[in-house]
């Protein structure tokens, strides 16, 4: 335990994990920034938002995704990106696992 502790509070692979999480959530929201209508389609497939506010979502969490990568790799405030990205991950797990217990087929 003692070993563990001492990896996870050394400066250097404190650096490396945020600037790795925040370089997957960057790159996981380039692709939903470009194509939002592709990414509209996705959220829409998962049933759980009113039809009116898929396209806001759409256009709104990709961005928040890729700020808060961003900030997490620059070291800008990373306990509350730590907390964003925690908070879209939990959203993405709850959806998934929502959308599966309703039987509904995601690609």
């Amino acid at each position: 335990m003692e070993k563990i502790e001492a990896f996870f509070k050394n400066n250097i692979t404190l650096a490396a994990l945020k600037v790795s999480l925040g370089f997957i959530f960057v790159i996981a929201s380039i692709g939903k920034i470009l194509n939002p209508a592709l990414f509209a389609q996705d959220i829409y497939s998962y049933a759980l938002l009113p039809d009116r506010l898929v396209p806001l979502a759409a256009a709104v969490l990709p961005w928040i995704e890729f700020s808060a990568g961003l900030m997490l790799m620059a070291d800008i405030y990373p306990r509350t990106n730590g907390i964003v990205i925690t908070g879209l991950l939990f959203v993405f797990i709850f959806a998934i696992v929502v959308t599966v217990m309703r039987g509904i087929e995601i690609s």
